[in-house]
Protein backbone atom coordinates (compact mmCIF):
# COMPACT_ATOMS: atom_id res chain seq x y z
CA UNK A 1 0.00 0.00 0.00
CA UNK A 2 1.11 3.53 -0.52
CA UNK A 3 2.10 5.49 2.32
CA UNK A 4 -0.29 7.88 4.23
CA UNK A 5 2.32 11.29 3.89
CA UNK A 6 4.11 10.29 0.58
CA UNK A 7 1.73 8.38 -1.70
CA UNK A 8 5.14 7.50 -3.86
CA UNK A 9 6.38 5.46 -0.81
CA UNK A 10 4.91 1.66 -1.23
CA UNK A 11 5.01 0.32 2.99
CA UNK A 12 3.30 -2.40 4.78
CA UNK A 13 0.72 -2.22 7.20
CA UNK A 14 1.82 -0.68 10.49
CA UNK A 15 0.45 1.99 13.61
CA UNK A 16 -0.10 3.11 17.16
CA UNK A 17 -0.91 1.16 19.76
CA UNK A 18 -4.28 2.26 21.40
CA UNK A 19 -4.24 2.91 25.44
CA UNK A 20 -5.66 -0.47 26.80
CA UNK A 21 -4.59 -2.23 23.23
CA UNK A 22 -2.42 -5.16 23.17
CA UNK A 23 -0.08 -5.20 20.03
CA UNK A 24 -1.42 -7.75 18.53
CA UNK A 25 -4.96 -5.93 18.60
CA UNK A 26 -3.45 -2.72 17.05
CA UNK A 27 -1.84 -4.78 14.02
CA UNK A 28 -5.26 -6.77 13.08
CA UNK A 29 -6.90 -2.93 13.94
CA UNK A 30 -4.91 -0.94 11.58
CA UNK A 31 -4.37 -3.88 9.05
CA UNK A 32 -8.25 -3.59 8.76
CA UNK A 33 -8.06 1.07 8.93
CA UNK A 34 -5.29 1.10 6.26
CA UNK A 35 -6.50 -1.60 3.44
CA UNK A 36 -10.12 -2.89 4.53
CA UNK A 37 -8.71 -6.56 5.48
CA UNK A 38 -10.02 -8.45 7.58
CA UNK A 39 -6.79 -10.73 9.24
CA UNK A 40 -5.84 -13.10 11.90
CA UNK A 41 -1.81 -13.52 12.83
CA UNK A 42 -0.44 -16.56 12.20
CA UNK A 43 3.03 -15.32 13.66
CA UNK A 44 5.13 -12.74 15.17
CA UNK A 45 8.17 -11.49 12.89
CA UNK A 46 10.17 -9.50 15.19
CA UNK A 47 10.34 -6.23 16.01
CA UNK A 48 12.45 -3.75 13.54
CA UNK A 49 13.98 -0.54 15.48
CA UNK A 50 13.76 2.42 13.52
CA UNK A 51 14.47 6.27 13.93
CA UNK A 52 11.97 7.94 11.92
CA UNK A 53 11.89 11.85 11.53
CA UNK A 54 14.37 11.73 14.50
CA UNK A 55 12.45 9.34 17.13
CA UNK A 56 13.67 6.02 17.83
CA UNK A 57 10.27 3.39 17.41
CA UNK A 58 10.12 -0.13 17.93
CA UNK A 59 7.69 -1.89 15.07
CA UNK A 60 6.85 -5.13 15.64
CA UNK A 61 5.38 -7.38 12.29
CA UNK A 62 3.50 -9.87 11.77
CA UNK A 63 2.49 -12.43 9.53
CA UNK A 64 -1.19 -12.78 8.94
CA UNK A 65 -4.01 -14.83 7.18
CA UNK A 66 -6.26 -12.93 4.94
CA UNK A 67 -9.79 -13.50 6.59
CA UNK A 68 -11.90 -10.65 4.69
CA UNK A 69 -11.66 -7.74 1.94
CA UNK A 70 -13.86 -4.50 3.34
CA UNK A 71 -13.63 -0.87 1.98
CA UNK A 72 -10.81 1.01 3.47
CA UNK A 73 -10.94 3.94 5.80
CA UNK A 74 -7.96 5.75 4.36
CA UNK A 75 -7.62 6.84 1.02
CA UNK A 76 -3.98 4.88 -0.42
CA UNK A 77 -3.32 2.76 -3.33
CA UNK A 78 -3.58 -1.02 -2.22
CA UNK A 79 -2.34 -3.56 -4.45
CA UNK A 80 -1.75 -7.10 -3.87
CA UNK A 81 1.25 -8.90 -5.50
CA UNK A 82 3.33 -11.89 -5.28
CA UNK A 83 6.35 -11.98 -2.69
CA UNK A 84 9.34 -11.16 -5.52
CA UNK A 85 6.93 -8.00 -7.05
CA UNK A 86 6.02 -6.94 -3.72
CA UNK A 87 9.94 -6.98 -2.31
CA UNK A 88 10.70 -5.00 -5.63
CA UNK A 89 7.89 -2.76 -4.93
CA UNK A 90 8.65 -1.94 -0.93
CA UNK A 91 10.22 1.51 -1.06
CA UNK A 92 12.00 0.89 2.51
CA UNK A 93 14.95 -1.27 2.64
CA UNK A 94 13.60 -2.71 6.54
CA UNK A 95 10.12 -3.34 4.95
CA UNK A 96 11.60 -5.66 2.09
CA UNK A 97 13.70 -7.81 5.12
CA UNK A 98 10.74 -7.92 7.09
CA UNK A 99 8.81 -9.31 3.75
CA UNK A 100 11.93 -11.02 3.16
CA UNK A 101 11.63 -12.60 6.49
CA UNK A 102 7.93 -13.68 5.76
CA UNK A 103 8.71 -15.32 2.72
CA UNK A 104 11.50 -17.50 4.15
CA UNK A 105 8.84 -18.76 6.79
CA UNK A 106 6.10 -19.51 4.56
CA UNK A 107 8.41 -21.31 2.68
CA UNK A 108 9.80 -23.06 5.71
CA UNK A 109 6.30 -24.27 6.06
CA UNK A 110 6.14 -25.77 2.42
CA UNK A 111 3.99 -22.42 1.22
CA UNK A 112 5.27 -21.12 -1.50
CA UNK A 113 5.94 -17.25 -1.20
CA UNK A 114 5.35 -15.78 -4.24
Amino acid sequence: MTARRNPDDWVIPKGHIEPGETPENAAVREVKEETGVVAAIDASLGDVELVIQGRQLSIRHYAMRFLAQHRSMEDRRIEWLAGPAALRRLTFESSRRVLEGAIARLEGNGIRGG
